[in-house]
């Protein structure tokens, strides 16, 4: 949504939230990612840093998401040839 935020000439604004779970994700407590980052004369954090942890931590948990997908995939095909080899279908 950011590149859809101008309207009529104006260059328009954006922001970046980040849940605390996502901040956890990638091995910081909200203190310390608040702590991290430097603060804007305006009170805003920087956004290059933010947006980085946030890019690592949607990285992070597509990998988990994608190992996940794996394990059950594996047991599925495991639960089919153990049932073929007991003459049963899945």
């Amino acid at each position: 949504l950011a590149g859809r935020a101008a309207r009529h000439g104006d260059p328009g604004s954006h922001e970046h939230w980040m849940a605390q779970d996502a901040a956890q994700a990638v091995g910081m407590s909200a203190l310390a990612v608040a702590a991290a980052w430097p603060i804007a004369r305006d009170g805003r954090i920087g956004g290059h840093l933010l947006d980085a942890a946030r890019r690592m931590a949607q990285w992070q948990e597509d990998r988990r998401r994608t190992s996940l997908r794996r394990q059950l995939l594996q047991q599925d095909l495991e639960w089919e040839r153990r049932l073929a080899f007991a003459g049963r279908s899945a």
